[in-house]
């Protein structure tokens, strides 16, 4: 391995000569398209790889039986299990897998397995330095296979590690990075669901997918020792407890090994191993209503979940620069299972990965555009032949990081770089942000109960009609006749004082902040009360003609309706043309059987929502 290079002539990412060699075709063919956008895969040289070999080489070489755990091999993995699939399949599938998460420069590296034991490893890679650090992982979780990690408030997770004797444990094990230390979650333990505890203890090979806003982990499939599962599981951070999650219209059949994330209020699901071959299904589940959709394309080609004559002819061939896929247009990803992924800018982007028909790995890279619902290859060069490895995208580059192989040494870590230039996030966001009701530079003063809050009048007027309307006023009022040598003239007291202060009486001071932060970051925060919500649902309807504030209002107010308010918020909705929440509190209370005679009784009171409830039902009835 080549000695690292010098700290002060790294970049973000050091880059060695391949050990692939470059055929007179692929040479050909970059040459010809080398004004593109060809993206090439480099093997990584990271300092402190071969040190880690040797002291990886030491600990099994001065391994000592006195140990109070021991591990079974690999072969005893699936010897017992109760497997109506071909169990070759799971052992491939299952084997060598390490988790890890990606916290700031550093991608935290967890766990995994190697022919003769399961580990504990606990490494740290650091991007800018190249460096691969051990931790101290003192009251770290066993060593164990199979773990899934994700990243939360500072803190990686661990859920569900498998220790070779049947074990998994339900509580999380987690690091704290601030602290630099390891600590245990307890999970509250549910009844049993439908005669299925909630969640299986026995799951992995699920996809998981974290929701930083809320606190919620969803998780979605997986295989249970005796079966694949299509459950959708939801772990409540919070809260500490599990939740099986509503699912209805197009669920995906069961499987194992898919990719999964978390946009614009949907779970995706791509592809995965229904214990007979891989998929290329796409699916989305709406996390407010339960309802997942199969996705279908932009493109004039149907999708299938079979690989055709010319996958099987390419994945022969193995060259390494192919990217493989399973129509003649070449727009659509093959079926895979264990493939990497990452979402960035509205897309989701896919890595490789294994299909169990040919068994073999697949060299090719996608990207499915979300809003646009179209599938892009991207060409690639240099690929790598490994699955199951775990991506990560920092600023411009993808980060790959390999599993601990036959020399039980984790030195496979590769960079793509995506984009040529890297460009900083905007900024623009934090920068208004820190100008709400901020006396610096502020012009206008709104005054509230005794209260002040200072603004900016170019931006408040731009941005809502209103206001507009109510500088204009105020402006001409500070305007004053002066008699100057016999003659009437109007002055601008503008120009002497350019403050205006502005009583507000009809609005409470929180609720006025609210919009007034709304007007800055184009924003809504998350953490109001139900009452809250409704009276700026009120206010940016009735009074300040913003909609989209308004429709952020239907849209948290969602999530907090229930059995009890349904009724009074389905009339406030109604009655203050909020259609959108009106017409999901209609859904609501039918599909949740609420309507009684009093109820009914009450909708008489608004004959047009009445009417609204019966069109809904006989359609019910119909479909």
């Amino acid at each position: 391995m080549a000695n690292c290079i010098d700290k002060k002539k790294s970049t973000s990412y050091i880059i060695q000569n391949s050990e692939h060699s470059e055929s007179i075709e692929s040479t050909k063919s970059r040459n010809s398209i080398i004004n593109g956008n060809v993206l090439r895969w480099h093997k990584l040289s990271c300092s402190s790889i071969k040190d880690i070999k040797n002291e990886l080489e030491n600990e099994q070489n001065n391994d000592t039986s006195g140990s109070n755990i021991s591990y079974s091999n690999s072969t005893n993995i699936t010897k017992d299990r109760d497997i109506s699939i071909d169990k070759d399949s799971w052992y491939y599938l299952e084997k060598n897998k390490v988790a890890s998460v990606l916290y700031k420069n550093c991608i935290y590296i967890f766990g995994g397995y190697i022919p003769k034991e399961r580990l504990n490893y606990f490494y740290k890679y650091n991007i800018v330095e190249n460096k691969l650090i051990k931790m101290i992982n003192n009251n770290c979780p066993l060593k164990s296979e199979n773990n899934s990690a994700f990243l939360y408030k500072n803190k990686m997770y661990i859920l569900w590690e498998y220790n070779g004797k049947r074990r998994w444990s339900n509580d999380l094990y987690y690091f704290d990075f601030n602290k630099e230390i390891w600590g245990i979650m307890k999970i509250k333990k549910n009844k049993k669901i439908n005669n299925t505890y909630c969640p299986p203890s026995t799951l992995f090979g699920f996809s998981i997918s974290v929701d930083d806003v809320s606190g919620l982990v969803y998780i979605f499939g997986g295989y249970n020792e005796k079966q694949l599962s299509n459950e959708l599981y939801i772990l409540n951070l919070n809260h500490k407890n599990w939740i099986k999650a509503k699912q209805i219209g197009d669920i995906p059949n069961p499987r194992a090994y898919t990719i999964s994330h978390i946009f614009d209020g949907y779970f995706y699901i791509f592809g995965g191993y229904n214990g007979e071959r891989c998929l290329n299904s796409f699916y989305e589940y709406h996390i407010k209503s339960g309802i997942w959709t199969k996705i279908k394309y932009n493109i004039n080609t149907e999708i299938s979940d079979k690989n055709s004559n010319e996958d099987i002819k390419n994945i022969k061939k193995k060259t390494k620069s192919y990217t493989y896929c399973n129509n003649k247009e070449d727009k659509l990803p093959m079926p895979r299972c264990l493939m990497g992924s990452f979402l960035y800018n509205k897309c989701i982007y896919i890595l490789g990965g294994y299909n169990t028909n040919f068994c073999d790995n697949l060299y090719d890279f996608y990207k499915y555009n979300i809003h646009e619902r179209t599938w892009e290859k991207l060409t690639t060069e240099n690929n790598y032949s490994q699955n199951n490895m775990n991506v990560h995208f920092y600023k411009n580059v993808i980060y790959c990081i390999g599993n601990f192989n036959d020399k039980n040494i984790l030195n496979n870590i590769y960079a793509l770089k995506l984009e040529n230039i890297y460009v900083e996030p905007s900024g623009l966001f934090d920068h208004y942000k820190s100008m709400v009701n901020n006396s610096s530079f502020s012009d206008v003063v709104f005054i509230l109960q005794d209260l002040h809050i200072y603004g900016c009048r170019n931006i408040l007027s731009s941005r809502c009609h209103y206001f507009k309307t109510l500088f204009n006023i105020h402006i001409s009022e500070k305007n004053k006749k002066i008699i100057i040598n016999g003659i009437n003239k109007i002055v601008d007291t503008n120009l002497h004082d350019p403050m205006i202060y502005i009583p507000i009486n009809d609005i409470n001071y929180d609720e006025f902040l609210i919009i007034i932060d709304y007007l800055y970051t184009d924003n809504l925060p998350t953490d109001c009360t139900l009452e809250t919500y409704i009276q700026i649902l009120i206010l940016a309807i009735n009074k300040f003609h913003l909609f989209r504030l308004a429709q952020l209002c239907e849209q948290a107010i969602t999530n907090k309706i229930d059995r009890y308010n349904a009724f009074n918020i389905l009339f406030i909705s109604y009655r203050n043309n909020s259609k959108q929440l009106c017409k999901f509190c209609i859904d609501f209370i039918i599909h949740n059987n609420l309507l009684d005679k009093e109820k009914i009784n009450m909708l008489t009171l608004e004959p047009h929502l009445l009417g609204e409830f019966y069109k809904k039902s006989l359609y019910n009835d119909i479909s």
